[in-house]
């Protein structure tokens, strides 16, 4: 479960790069905590590593409201399961490295220079604890440089043409089982409002009465036959004006709402009816506050979508299955810890670093 979490967090952080293949070692720094071959991890990266542990061993920790070093995890010390995942995680790293440049991939100088923009990027965003771990920008270009890696080699198994490969009509399935496409307009019912007083000003029943005819107008249109589409740009620019769209209307997926099925990311009332809903049908849906005209159609269809949350689903259906290949990997793969070092960076160093910052940490969650 833990791995497959991981796995899922590179797809969303990374954002996944396809083109890969060639490498290069990993760069020799002071203060080495781990080794294989040519190819060396020093203290700022393995710190990168103890923090996704850290993170995750504060996810699934057993007593929830207290210090994570002060419970368990799946039944072990909070401690010894950061210590044991980062090593692990460790040795994932350096096999994952070595059998990217047995298959020949290429990392690009595009790739890199995505790697280089993207750990800026998150450099600046959580400076603070990246900083108070002593981890620079350069062990975050190395960290984002093996996920995606590790992504490429997943791809390069699962992905069209590998010897792993998922048929494509089991990732539709699957993906139509996950995850729901629909396009909405809302029509707030009437909005309360405050007087000069300061006093509460309910909406009035004609205010109510007008917001659910100017919503069925739009439900009766599509019902006749008009373009969902066209109705929704028709919607936004009298609802907020063109200079307030935040997309152009020749933006792929600008008005798809994808939502989890059977999940909590948007109202019941809507994920009841639409989670279910013919394809291409509209629906018209009434809440406490709003009503929703709204369309739903097929994601795997959509050839959009379906290639934004491909790599995702691919996850879901064989991550435990690439564990499973990476293990091996890592079995043929001789590590060398260097314990000493692996003490100087402890979750208890970690765990003081995140306190006195007061920091909350979900970069791995």
């Amino acid at each position: 479960m833990n791995f497959a979490k991981r796995m899922l967090a590179m797809v969303l952080a990374v954002m996944m790069v396809l083109t890969i293949a060639g490498c290069s070692g990993s760069k020799e720094a002071d203060g080495v905590v781990a080794t294989c071959g040519d190819r060396s991890m020093n203290g700022a990266l393995y710190m990168r590593f103890l923090l996704d542990a850290y993170t995750l061993a504060d996810t699934y920790k057993e007593e929830s409201g207290v210090n994570v070093l002060k419970t368990t995890v799946e039944g072990v010390d909070a401690s010894q399961w950061i210590r044991d995942t980062v090593r692990s995680d460790v040795a994932r790293y350096f096999a994952v490295m070595e059998q990217f440049e047995k298959t020949n991939m290429e990392f690009t100088d595009e790739d890199q220079t995505y790697v280089d923009d993207y750990a800026a990027s998150m450099m600046e965003q959580y400076a603070y604890i990246f900083e108070a771990n002593g981890i620079d920008l350069e062990a975050l270009e190395d960290y984002y440089e093996y996920n995606i890696k590790s992504m490429a080699l997943f791809d390069y198994y699962y992905g069209q043409g590998g010897e792993k490969e998922v048929p494509i009509e089991e990732v539709k399935a699957e993906m139509r089982k996950t995850y729901n496409m629909t396009k909405v307009m809302i029509f707030d019912k009437a909005i309360v409002t405050v007087d000069a007083d300061g006093n509460v000003v309910e909406p009035t029943d004609a205010e109510i009465e007008a917001a659910k005819a100017k919503a069925e107008a739009y439900y009766d249109r599509a019902v006749a036959g008009e373009s969902f589409e066209d109705l929704i740009i028709e919607w936004e620019i009298e609802y907020f004006g063109e200079d307030f769209i935040g997309h152009t209307h020749e933006e792929g997926g600008s008005h798809d709402l994808i939502t989890v099925v059977g999940g909590s990311d948007v109202p019941q009332a809507y994920s009841s009816v639409m989670d279910h809903a013919e394809y291409g049908e509209p629906q018209f849906i009434e809440d406490a506050d709003v009503y929703y005209v709204a369309a739903r159609y097929d994601i795997a269809e959509d050839a959009y979508n379906f290639e934004s949350y491909r790599s995702t689903i691919l996850l879901t259906m064989r991550s435990e299955d690439y564990r499973i290949m990476s293990d091996e990997w890592i079995a043929a793969t001789n590590v060398s810890f260097n314990q000493k070092a692996m003490d100087a960076h402890s979750p208890e160093q970690l765990d003081a670093n995140m306190n006195k910052i007061g920091a909350v940490n979900n970069l791995a969650k």
